[in-house]
């Protein structure tokens, strides 16, 4: 079976508002597995609420800055049991203004984050 001799996960403890993600391994072979760690930064989401409540956002504010969202160009989920990793939402957006940010929804605490 192809991939039998690797974990099915690996995890490594981050410290609080520290996030690491791990490429797929389809894309890697395990042996040479990268990690990239990123800061979470707390940030003030506006949302559309369809559906559910927080459905996307629709723009945020950092450092005094309000940032208008474009358009959503990606979204994922994280499920996980395990504590240290709690269920999340994130979005990958476009802003009006031309960059590119990854949003992170925690969706136990309902805080939002800028991953950078």
């Amino acid at each position: 079976m192809p991939g039998a001799d690797r974990p099915s996960h690996h995890r490594t403890v981050v410290p609080l508002y520290r996030c690491t993600f791990v490429p797929l391994y389809r894309f890697l072979p395990y042996n040479n597995v990268e990690f990239m760690t990123i800061d979470l930064i707390p940030i003030e989401v506006e949302c559309y609420s369809g559906y559910k409540a927080d459905e996307y956002p629709k723009c945020f504010y950092w450092d005094n800055n309000r940032f208008e969202i474009q358009q959503v160009t990606d979204r994922w989920y994280q499920g996980e049991s395990n504590p240290e990793w709690p269920a999340s939402d994130y979005f990958k957006v476009d802003t009006t203004s031309g960059e590119q940010f990854i949003i992170k929804h925690d969706l136990e605490s309902e805080k939002w984050y800028l991953c950078r």
